[in-house]
């Protein structure tokens, strides 16, 4: 019964992926390991646009079962994370331990151009998903979870609000295919 609660405290309920208070506590131990034997620790912010309308007109489930297929396609990636975690109801937070800010931003475009072009078979959903990036690194950008979290999303406003046409990857997919909810809504 303690594992099943600690996995409850440590879960989002919608998409499987870990939570904040996860991320707080995994970014707590491996920034003291950084801190000790100088292994790098980057992280990876993903903001899937699109998913917002989905959630309006599917519900948060369908666009949560979209998050959890693009964790699964991180993680089957040639950079093993140490964890991915839901943020917000469109972003997820990639930590990423021996990997340096260098590295960390060709992560960040290779899990964009990856998971973009995989948008097209996520759930069937017939949804326009853009996938804007940012990344950050302890403790050359900060020495906080939040300061880095800041500094990744700075970088992904800057790119939506200047459209970089080649940057930012796109996809779609088909919705017809949802099941419908209890409410009726897909």
């Amino acid at each position: 019964q303690q594992a099943q609660l600690r996995e409850l405290a440590f879960t989002d309920p919608e998409t499987g992926l870990a939570n904040r208070r996860m991320l707080d506590e995994r970014f707590r131990r491996l920034a003291e390991l950084a801190a000790r034997d100088g292994t790098p620790l980057s992280l990876v912010l993903l903001d899937c646009g699109g998913l917002s309308s989905v959630n309006t007109a599917w519900g948060h489930a369908a666009g949560a079962r979209i998050l959890r297929t693009v964790g699964t396609r991180i993680e089957a990636g040639a950079l093993r994370p140490d964890l991915i975690a839901r943020l917000h109801a469109t972003q997820l937070c990639v930590l990423l331990t021996g990997v340096d800010g260098e590295r960390a931003r060709t992560a960040a475009a290779a899990f964009a151009r990856d998971v973009g072009r995989a948008v097209s078979v996520i759930e069937g959903l017939d949804v326009d998903l853009t996938i804007t990036t940012g990344s950050a690194s302890y403790p050359l950008d900060g020495a906080s979870l939040d300061t880095l979290l800041d500094d990744a999303l700075a970088q992904i406003a800057a790119q939506t609000r200047t459209p970089l046409p080649s940057a930012v990857p796109h996809g779609t997919a088909r919705v017809a295919d949802l099941p419908r909810s209890a409410g009726g809504a897909r």
